[in-house]
């Protein structure tokens, strides 16, 4: 099912709006919940450095540490993380356009990137899927890419990886919303704000 424009719900009210930079206790919570996945994939990372048959941190040979395989992926841990985050964003933006024929806006505000579709309303079962995508694409190809690595670059894909799942922390949310509302719900994302609203009757 496609979006509609939002000023074609003439027979809907709105039912609540999310707004995370005006939303100061929710952005706090949703920050909290972020560091939820550090603690089982923390576990699992401890028991795969003692049952790994390869190195999974630093190879050590008698040479000493080395540079490909430990140093270099450190540099180039933020510089990962900062593509995934555009590749999140992105996939957002790509989902919101198989759904809608309006135009996608993408931008940066200093502490989070967003990508949104103002003005366009979508129905629940499909904007569900526009939010949780990248969580789903991008967790399951970093994970894949890790079983064919070591060294130091498997400890920086793991841990972009979870840090990455961290930080869906608010799209997980917001499906974990929707789950219970009539299927009738249209949702409109502007990237800063998600209004939902449900039929009158509802």
């Amino acid at each position: 099912m496609k979006a509609v424009p939002l000023t074609s719900l003439w027979n809907y009210r709105l039912y609540r709006r999310i707004d995370l930079k005006k939303d100061g206790r929710l952005a706090l919570w949703l920050n909290l919940a972020a560091l939820i996945p550090l603690i089982p994939f923390g576990i699992l990372y401890l028991v795969l450095l003692q049952v790994s048959p390869v190195p999974l941190f630093l190879d050590i040979d008698e040479a000493g540490v080395s540079l490909t395989k430990a140093i270099l992926p450190m540099v180039c841990l933020l510089p990962l993380y900062g593509i995934v985050i555009f590749s999140h964003e992105l996939i957002h933006g790509i989902f919101f356009k198989r759904y809608s024929p309006g135009k996608i806006k993408y931008g940066f505000t200093g502490i989070f990137a967003y990508a949104g579709n103002p003005g366009m309303a979508y129905p629940k079962r499909e904007y569900t899927i526009i939010g949780l995508a990248p969580t789903v694409i991008l967790t399951a190809v970093l994970a894949v890419i890790c079983l064919f690595t070591s060294s130091g670059w498997f400890f920086v894909l793991y841990w972009t990886m979870v840090m990455h799942l961290g930080g869906c922390a608010g799209d997980i949310y917001v499906a974990w919303i929707l789950r219970r509302l009539p299927e009738e719900t249209r949702v409109e994302d502007t990237g800063l704000c998600m209004s939902i609203y449900l039929p009158e009757e509802a």
